[in-house]
């Protein structure tokens, strides 16, 4: 497959990781609510996250928990299983549906700012690099703005998804 057709999973800080309680670690506890960012999941050709306004360019949620729940659903992909994952914020929903090595990828919404209906297919290796690479960026976008998150336990469990997601793939 060309690189142009890759699937990309990246998350935008926005301006308020630079503020409360993130750079006031460890004076303030953070919850995996403080880490809320844009999400971006699509490739070259079809962004599945992308709004239909000009009001914001993509979904923004809480991606801690979005970044740990894709990693808790590979185990099920690669058994074959279909499955889901909602946004916390927002009507919408990531439907994986494994087709052998390959995995289609669903993005539907009932937010009218969002195209009801958007879809791709990658291999489930592609689907796991991705998701590597993003969780990889956002541990070390979170670790840039205060070193000091690296003894959280949501930096931790990042971490842990990223190294419990690997082995999987090992097998």
């Amino acid at each position: 497959m060309s690189s142009k057709n890759l699937i990309k999973i990246r998350i935008s800080s926005p301006e308020t990781w630079d503020s409360d309680p993130l750079k006031l670690y460890p004076n303030r506890e953070i919850q995996p609510h403080d880490i809320a960012g844009d999400i971006y999941v699509g490739n070259d050709d079809t962004v599945l996250t992308e709004t239909v306004s000009e009001l914001s360019k993509y979904i923004n949620d809480y991606v801690w928990y979005l970044i740990v729940d894709m990693h808790a659903l590979i185990p099920n992909i690669a058994k074959g299983q279909i499955v889901g994952l909602h946004f916390l914020d927002d009507p919408h929903v990531l439907l994986f549906i494994p087709y052998g090595t390959q995995i289609e990828v669903i993005f539907k919404s009932n937010n009218p700012n969002y195209p009801p209906w958007k879809e791709i297919v990658v291999s489930l290796e592609e689907w796991v690099e991705a998701l590597q690479i993003a969780t990889m960026d956002l541990i070390d976008q979170l670790l840039s703005i205060n070193p000091m998150l690296e003894e959280t336990l949501e930096v931790q469990k990042l971490r842990d998804c990223y190294n419990n997601t690997h082995q999987i793939l090992m097998q």
